[in-house]
This record gives C-alpha cells, structure tokens and sequence, in this order.
C-alpha cells in the first residue's frame, strides 16, 4: 500500500515508509479514526494503491457532492460488496444496479411519500407506548438496562408492526441476535476473501446458516400471515403489495417483495436501533442536553403522545438526533466503483478506480463544525447551519441513491426520543461515566457500541408541566 500526497500538480507522490508505518497500530483498533487522522493530514482527496486498483479517499463535502449527485451516474454502488451481500439481501435496492434498481426505486418509494409516512406514525405511536409500558413493569423507580438490547427490542417492533401490522413474538429475541450475527459474517468474508470457505461446515459457518435460515423463515413467515389476513394498505407490507408502475404495468413478485421486506429490515431495525442507541449514550453523558429535551418534550406535548403533526414543532428534539447521526452515523462508510475517468478537486480518477467516502470523517472536519469532536446540538441551529456545505453531513447519502428510509428513520426518532425522556432519566453506570465518548465504538458493517453500554434509567416525579425542570425519584 502507498499513500500520495497531494501537491500543486496534483501528481501522485508517495511518502516515505515510516510515513506508512506509524498509522498501522492504529488501524487495528480504529479504523474509523485513522481515516480522520489521514484526512486532516493529506487532504480533501487521498491517493491508496493496492495491488494493480487506484483506489482513492474522498472526504471533502465537494467531493463528496460530485460523487452522490452532481456526476452520480459515473460512480455505481461498489460490485464486490454487493455480491457479498446478496445471500441476505437479494437484489434488493441497496445491493441491485441499472434498470433493477430503477423499478424498485419506483415502487419502494411510494410507500415512503407523505401521506404514507403519516399513516405509518400512528403505528409508531402505538408501538412505542406498548413498549413503554412493559419498561413500567421492571422499572419500578430505578433500574440499569443494555440500552443497545432495549433499542433493538424497540425498532424490532417498530419495523414489524410497521411492516406487517402484527408483532414478531416468538421470534423477537431470536431475529435481533441473528441481524449482528449474519451482517458479521458477510462483512468479514468481505474484508477478509482467505477466510474459511463457506462450504466447510465449521462452527462459524453453521451459526451463519442457521441465522439466515431464521431471517428468511421470519420474513416469509410475516408475508404469508399478512396474506392471509385482512390488514390492507395500512401498513408498509400492504403499501409495498399495492405499488404499481401503472405507464410501465410492473409490481414487485414475490422474490423482489422479500429482498426489499429484508432491506428495510436491515434500514427501519439495525441502524435504527445503533443510531438511537448511540442518542442516549450521548444524552447520558450531557445531563443538560437530555434536560433541554426533556423540557421541550413536555412543553410541546404536556405528556400525551406525539403526532405526524407534532415532528415540526420539536425543533431541538431533531437537532441532537442530528448530532448523535454526525458523531457515530450507522452507515460510517461507503464505496463507488468509478465507471469512467473523471476528475475530483483536480485529481485524475481513472475509470476502473474505487471510491471510499466516509460521513463519520467529513462530520468531525473542523472546517465545518464547531468543536467537531464532541456532542453539541447547536451544530445543527439555524444560524450554524446556514453556511454549511450540503455534503459536509451526508449519513444517508446522497442523490438519487440517497436512503429511501430516511425519513422513516427521522420519524421514528422523534417519536421515540420525547416518549421516552417524558418518562425517563437516562444516565451512565459509574464505570463507564469514566470512559470517554469515543472508547466504545466497533465498526463493521455499521457503527455500533463495542461493548453493552449499561444505562441507569429513573422514573422522573415531575412530568407533563411545561417549563418546569424535572427531579427524580
């Protein structure tokens, strides 16, 4: 591997060796770190030969923009990774290119338009409160919870219930553990193409079958009960069976159903649970964040639940799930194939070459964000936003691969935040209070706490008076 720097001609230079050799340690035990480090160091555009691949590191916001919008259509998803995908994912939008890609775009996106999203939020609702009120039966005044388990529980729900219009029961506990368990395995085969091959019936391999095996029971499980119900159009499973390309006469098969049911599994449950997961780690550590959330929750809703109507008048509700998004956003990289030879900021990328991009680096550039390193809502006010580059925050992508869900996500957020904060205070055990925000991170396929982040949750005593700050129990 060479790494160049980028001079005045902007001809490929390589440094020395030791130049090489003191990042190595680091790549070990932070990868998403040493990008940040290599950045700050050799700039917006960063030259890596390995092999016979140029292979170059994109983190400036315009660069970024060329490659998720302004000159899109020369940068295609990246093909290796796809295929790696694909025993979970099929052909579905986050692994399928061209024409595939097109139609399922076409319809998919017809469950995710407004009216749609305000049907959905009134499922969320109800989901969240009926998980609420199993929290009410083992927290009595004071409890500790794996908020990383509770929030899959959570967005398990969610997802089901959204989808499908039922719950997923038996098969909770068992699906949750078997997302982590399958996404590592394809992931580690993708980053690592000498391992054990699949064939071999070694422990690995077994666990990884048997998990894939529960996910695709589960999924066609649902859509047979869901056919075999009378649930409609209410849901996404429904929206999802209902969409049609009327100028073109096309509807997803059955196949095409399952491969998106199981992409937006993966969108509305894992990412979603490490995103929110992450937000009250950070509120944890910043009482007076969570306080400032708690206080707006209770102005704006007076303790009922929140409506569709209710997301826009929470302003700071969305401000810190923002900036939990920008410091650990689940989606921490991604890849392009470059299709033909194009330029970026002055640098010759030649057709053939790989495109890496990366939001957790671009969001920590100080350039573009006060502080970058630590939590701070304000980031995202009006008056420090205003004059920001498009693609200095991007943790959905961009263009027209852009996440069809990320409006799903957003809107499940801050239906979850203020009904959780009305009713609770969430703060660190002890022994992790001393560990520092960036200790805990294990980023494969997507960026999720290392280790069982333990929070202290209390009931709070005062609730639903606007204005009045809350004690607890």
């Amino acid at each position: 591997m060479t790494v160049n720097l980028p001079v005045a001609n902007k001809k490929y230079v390589g440094p020395r060796i030791p130049s090489i050799i003191k990042y190595i340690p680091k790549a070990r035990r932070a990868l998403p770190d040493l990008m940040y480090q290599v950045a700050k160091e050799y700039g917006p555009v960063i030259h890596l030969r390995f092999g016979m691949r140029d292979v170059f590191f994109v983190s400036g916001p315009k660069g970024v923009e060329h490659v998720l919008q302004s000159n899109q259509h020369n940068y295609r998803g990246w093909n290796y990774s796809h295929v790696q995908l694909r025993p979970l994912l099929g052909n579905g939008l986050l692994t399928s290119e061209g024409e595939t890609w097109l139609k399922h775009r076409r319809l998919v996106q017809q469950a995710f338009l407004k009216g749609q999203l305000e049907k959905l939020s009134r499922l969320m609702a109800v989901t969240i409160r009926n998980f609420i009120v199993q929290w009410e039966t083992c927290i009595d005044s004071t409890a500790t919870l794996d908020i990383g388990t509770e929030m899959g529980l959570l967005t398990l729900s969610v997802v089901t219930e959204s989808l499908f219009g039922t719950k997923m029961g038996k098969w909770a506990l068992r699906v949750r553990d078997a997302w982590p368990l399958v996404m590592d395995h394809l992931v580690g085969r993708m980053v690592n193409p000498l391992r054990v091959p699949e064939q071999l019936p070694v422990y690995g391999n077994r666990q990884y079958q048997k998990a894939l095996a529960l996910l695709n029971n589960a999924i066609y499980m649902l859509i047979t009960e869901h056919r075999a119900g009378s649930h409609g159009a209410e849901n996404l499973m429904g929206m999802l069976i209902a969409a049609r390309d009327h100028k073109l006469d096309i509807k997803l098969d059955e196949q095409e159903l399952r491969d998106e049911i199981m992409t937006i599994f993966l969108a509305g449950h894992e990412t979603c649970a490490n995103a929110l997961t992450w937000t009250f780690f950070l509120l944890a550590r910043h009482p007076e964040v969570q306080q400032r959330l708690a206080d707006e929750a209770s102005t704006v809703l007076a303790g009922r639940e929140p409506d569709y109507t209710d997301l826009g008048q929470m302003p700071y509700t969305t401000m810190v799930f923002n900036e939990a998004l920008r410091l650990y956003p689940p989606a921490w990289i991604m890849a392009r194939d470059v299709l033909h030879d194009d330029e970026i900021e002055g640098w010759r990328i030649p057709a053939g070459s790989l495109v890496f991009l990366s939001p957790y680096v671009t969001h920590r550039l100080a350039d573009y964000w006060n502080d970058p390193l630590n939590f701070n809502p304000e980031n995202f006010s009006r008056e420090d936003s205003v004059n920001r580059p498009r693609f200095a925050y991007f943790p959905f992508g961009g263009g027209q691969r852009q996440c069809l869900g990320k409006n799903f996500a957003l809107m499940e957020a801050q239906l979850a935040l203020p009904m959780l904060v009305q009713k609770y205070h969430f703060s660190m055990e002890d022994k992790q209070n001393k560990a520092g925000e960036t200790n805990s991170r294990h980023p494969t396929y997507a960026m999720r706490p290392h280790e069982p982040v333990l929070l202290k949750i209390e009931k709070r005593s005062l609730q639903n008076k606007p204005g009045v700050s809350y004690s607890q129990e």
